[in-house]
């Protein structure tokens, strides 16, 4: 009888869990262009509040660009150092957000390769189908200019 309690209690547990288990899947984006993050919810249910993070590192000789203390102090959050953090309300199902970071286009980027790494749902705080998509690396190459490569007009 005993075992009967306990297998029956472990089942009613798995199914109280999963009746409490929404459809919501976040998954990061983010346009190296312009310095807009994405979050995106594929599944069917809402969200709840969430945070993304947005790293930054640099191959080769490159280092990441610093943006300036007062550009960067509202995406700072003690719990996430060293990365720009951004709050998120919830969102539902099948839907997109977005954030462009205002700085992002005068940032000073030398020639190199860069890979930023954005994390939705950082800490785990909201249940997910798949806890496992929650980060994806995004790169961007910076060329060196070509010799010559100034445009100008000549003085007339």
């Amino acid at each position: 009888m005993f075992r009967t309690l306990i297998a029956t209690a472990a089942t009613a547990a798995t199914l109280a869990t999963s009746a409490l288990a929404a459809d919501v899947n976040l998954k990061p984006g983010f346009n190296v262009n312009t310095g807009t993050v994405y979050a995106k919810n594929v599944g069917a249910d809402k969200s709840g509040r969430f945070l993304a993070t947005v790293g930054c590192s640099a191959q080769g000789a490159a280092t990441c660009p610093d943006p300036a203390a007062a550009d960067i102090a509202p995406y700072q959050n003690p719990a996430f150092p060293n990365v720009a953090t951004i709050k998120f309300k919830p969102l539902g199902g099948m839907k997109t957000a977005k954030h462009t970071f205002p700085f992002f286009g005068g940032l000073a980027w030398g020639p190199g390769t860069y890979v930023l790494t954005v994390c939705v749902d950082a800490g785990n705080h909201q249940a997910e189908t798949n806890e496992g998509d929650n980060c994806q690396r995004f790169v961007k190459k910076v060329k060196r200019p070509a010799i010559g490569a100034t445009k100008f007009k000549p003085a007339r």
